[in-house]
């Protein structure tokens, strides 16, 4: 067998990969990035430009509540780095010779997926769909160029945008967030699970779309997070995984850590309710430093935000501005003794809940000064109250807007304080390394049924997040993040709390 010279490795060849023979079962990577930024892959692989040992991807989250015991901690974008080998100038960007050029001279986003194949013959399993966001041509003091790449997936794409969805009765939870991702014009596919819950009134104005979909999915007590395809799933807290991943203390490393009680219990759950009602019709908002001034022929773009009482708040029934009712329009700043041009204003309004976009437009031949105002149903939210289960000293305090039924409030405390309470919870992280059917087969969120019995552990556990690193040419730790999963109640199998929250928590 023969070496790259000076510590390079030789790249995939038609008999050889990462340096090891072609009949050898190992780990093929396929990396696909879409340099034109044509919308398509062009079916060329980077991996075998794939520097041994960068390749590190990780997903999810390493703990289920925040530090402080104000809420869930939330998955965050998903990143994949790596290295590759730059000896051919494939990835120099003034490079006119590679048949990359001239793609490298912008660092526009592009689509990329990270799949990992066990062997010629064996499974492809999906490890990261996203966008390729960062890449940087690095030389060694030694001479040697390569070129590292940043990939992170679509959760990105919720943080850097803006939502705004007018005002919704009776919705549930899976279709506030169908109504985001419609909202923002959602590239990827989606997986929503239908929800549980049904909220009163929901809306979203001027939001990340990132956080107003992680409050909806807290407020369900249920899960969201980007597939490793690409998909913006959901699952309802009634979720359940038919087909477990098994692990036994022989398939992971012996290096297992454990959090220890103290870190994760919570003996005393606070869940605030915000209950909602429509008030009668009034002004919500006026323009305070009128009269405002627009020249003829020109439009001016507003974006008012509702009060009520000197408090922030939605509205329903919202009215169209009418002329004379909600605004004037004269040819001096006085508002009497000159022309009224009120005939020539024209206002348009789109109603976002807790605000909108107001278009004012001068269509007539002459300046004019206006005055205008917006009516309508307040959603008032004046007394906020508090569900409360335990009494012990570690404090969980749920505080979201879409919690606004009383009974529903009280139910999700009594059944956080149940789940948070218990000492007897693990919360494990472990690492599985040549199983490639046991690293790769299960997303986040996934089940995993683990069996250790030196431990005494014998559990299901839900799986929040993943980590592969290349270890190797071609060996790959996974490691797992594991949460506990609420079992069923006694011998029923059935039991349910009052509103139909189940007994496992997923």
């Amino acid at each position: 067998m023969s070496y790259a010279p000076l510590g390079y490795y030789a790249r995939l060849g038609t008999s050889r990969f990462l340096g090891k023979d072609a009949d050898r079962q190992t780990l093929l990577y396929i990396i696909e990035i879409d340099w034109d930024m044509d919308g398509e892959y062009d079916g060329a692989n980077e991996s075998r430009f794939l520097v041994p040992g960068t390749f590190l991807s990780s997903r999810g989250r390493e703990n289920f509540l925040r530090a402080g015991g104000d809420g869930f901690e939330r998955i965050d974008t998903g990143v994949c780095t790596l290295t590759l080998d730059n000896s051919t100038r494939r990835y120099d960007p003034r490079n006119t010779e590679s048949p990359l050029y001239p793609h490298l001279l912008t660092t526009a986003e592009r689509d990329a997926r990270i799949l990992i194949k066990n062997g010629d013959a064996g499974e492809i399993y999906e490890i990261m769909t996203g966008r390729l966001v960062d890449f940087s041509p690095v030389s060694d003091g030694r001479g040697r160029k390569t070129f590292r790449v940043r990939i992170e997936d679509p959760m990105r794409y919720l943080r850097n945008r803006e939502t705004n969805v007018d005002v919704q009765v009776n919705f549930k939870t899976h279709e506030a967030i169908g109504a985001v991702l419609d909202d923002i014009g959602w590239p990827w596919g989606r997986n929503l699970e239908t929800a549980i819950d049904t909220i009163p009134y929901w809306w979203v104005f001027g939001r990340s779309p990132y956080m107003e979909i992680q409050e909806l999915t807290e407020s369900e007590l249920g899960q969201f997070f980007i597939a490793a395809n690409g998909d913006a799933t959901f699952f309802s807290r009634f979720h359940s995984d038919n087909e477990p991943l098994s692990l036994s203390a022989g398939q992971i490393s012996p290096e297992i850590i454990e959090r220890q009680p103290a870190e994760t219990l919570r003996d005393r759950v606070v869940v605030k309710i915000h209950p909602r009602f429509a008030r009668a019709t009034s002004t919500l908002w006026t323009l305070q430093d009128a009269p405002g001034f627009l020249p003829a022929g020109q439009t001016r773009e507003i974006w008012p935000e509702y009060t009520y009482n000197d408090r922030p708040v939605p509205a329903i029934n919202v009215i169209e501005p009418e002329a004379e009712t909600d605004y004037t329009a004269y040819s001096n700043s006085s508002g009497s003794g000159g022309t009224d041009l009120t005939a020539t204003l024209d206002a348009k309004l789109s109603n976002f809940g807790e605000g909108g976009k107001l278009v004012i437009t001068n269509t007539g031949g002459s300046d004019f000064y206006y005055w205008i105002k917006i009516r309508g149903d307040a959603l008032d939210a004046p007394d906020t109250a508090s569900a409360k289960a335990g009494d012990g000293e570690r404090l969980f305090v749920l505080d979201l807007p879409w919690q606004q039924k009383i009974a529903s409030g009280q139910d999700s405390a009594n059944y956080l304080h149940s789940f948070l309470s218990s000492p007897e919870k693990y919360y494990l992280t472990v690492s599985v390394e040549g199983l490639p059917e046991k690293q790769f087969s299960k997303d986040l969120m996934g089940w995993a049924e683990l069996n250790i019995v030196t431990r005494s552990i014998s559990s299901m556990f839900r799986i929040s997040k993943i980590v592969n690193r290349a270890i190797a040419r071609s060996v790959v730790r996974t490691t797992f993040w594991l949460e506990p999963i609420l079992g069923l109640d006694n011998e029923s199998n059935l039991t349910q709390l009052p509103f139909q929250l189940p007994a496992q928590l997923p």
